[in-house]
């Protein structure tokens, strides 16, 4: 074999090499990524991966009051510019004709909550509770609010949330200061699936759409992840509304 050959030969399997090494480092700009895996490390010296078991401490908040009780579940936390915002069914009883309302608290330390008195609805014969929805029994039940942080969007419509009634389909609600909420449409935006528990939506700034995850069952665990307008990621597939 010729010296120039032997150049030639080494030359092409150096940039098959740089060429592999460079398609596997992901470009992930300025987002943050958990290590829960190795997908994102090349190698690890003196330094190993391992999951944290969490601290019990004592409870933050009880779902004490009148209108609240032990069905109260699917709370909502927001960080909002230093205050932090809880969203909650409150649901005091199981029974046939009990109706939900969504609750509300806040924090600046997510540690010490308070419940403010908002006389917003009469519920029990008081207006004097952190009710920010009552009378629609089904939205209350899983009423998932979200900080909408798409550039330009309407300061009435700063806050939304969604809302499902079972069988039927997903609404949105809107707010401007995240305690007087207002149904924006009539119709449903989402009609896949049962619907009967918590549905979660954001706005993704790293793909620039609204994303949202919902139950495909009340008898699977079987979530779906929906790029709105585009194909569902899920192990099943299918195709968002």
């Amino acid at each position: 074999m010729s010296h120039f050959l032997k150049i030639g030969l080494f030359a092409i399997g150096l940039t098959l090499i740089v060429n592999k090494s460079s398609a596997a480092i992901p470009d992930i700009g300025n987002r943050r990524e958990l290590f829960v895996d190795h997908a994102m490390i090349e190698t690890m010296n003196g330094v190993s991966l391992r999951l944290h078991e969490p601290r019990r401490e004592e409870p933050a908040l009880y779902f004490n009051e009148p209108w609240e009780g032990r069905y109260s579940a699917y709370a909502t936390v927001l960080s909002d510019n230093g205050l932090f915002r809880m969203y909650y069914r409150g649901l005091p009883s199981a029974e046939k004709g009990t109706s939900a309302v969504t609750c509300y608290a806040e924090s600046r330390d997510v540690i010490h909550w308070e419940k403010p008195s908002l006389g917003l609805f009469e519920v029990g014969g008081s207006s004097d509770n952190n009710v920010v929805l009552a009378g629609v029994d089904d939205f209350s039940r899983g009423f998932s609010p979200f900080i909408d942080t798409r550039p330009g969007i309407p300061k009435e419509e700063r806050y939304k949330a969604v809302a499902a009634k079972s069988k039927e389909g997903l609404v949105l609600f809107a707010s401007a200061d995240g305690i007087h909420w207002q149904r924006m449409s009539d119709g449903y935006f989402f009609t896949q699936g049962m619907l009967d528990s918590q549905n979660v939506m954001f706005w993704s700034t790293s793909e620039g759409t609204p994303l949202y995850q919902w139950n495909k069952t009340v008898f699977s665990s079987a979530a779906y992840l929906c790029r709105t307008g585009q194909t569902v990621l899920s192990g099943e597939g299918g195709v968002c509304q």
